[in-house]
């Protein structure tokens, strides 16, 4: 599903790692671990994950996964601001 704001029901399912960082200019990005682990390799850090996780990149931030086995996700990319907390709180 997606219109012009929102991108929502992507399934990404790799293993191995990956020398390419990617970078998304126009929408953040939130992904749910369905399964596997792995380390979130961006500027902001190292960041190990695990199913059960969600990982959040802000649009213009520089990243790569580094998977351990096979990993699923479920991601949504949105070109508003994904808020952490609902608004007004």
């Amino acid at each position: 599903m997606l219109n012009e704001d929102i991108e929502i029901g992507g399934v990404a399912h790799f293993s191995g790692s990956t020398e390419v960082f990617r970078r998304s200019a126009l929408m953040d990005e939130l992904f749910f671990v369905h399964s596997g682990t792995g380390t979130l390799q961006s500027v902001f850090g190292d960041l190990r994950y695990s199913a059960g996780d969600y990982l959040y990149v802000p649009k213009g931030t520089t990243y790569r996964f580094q998977p351990q086995g096979e990993n699923r996700f479920f991601y949504v990319r949105a070109a508003s601001r994904i808020a952490s907390h609902p608004p007004g709180t």
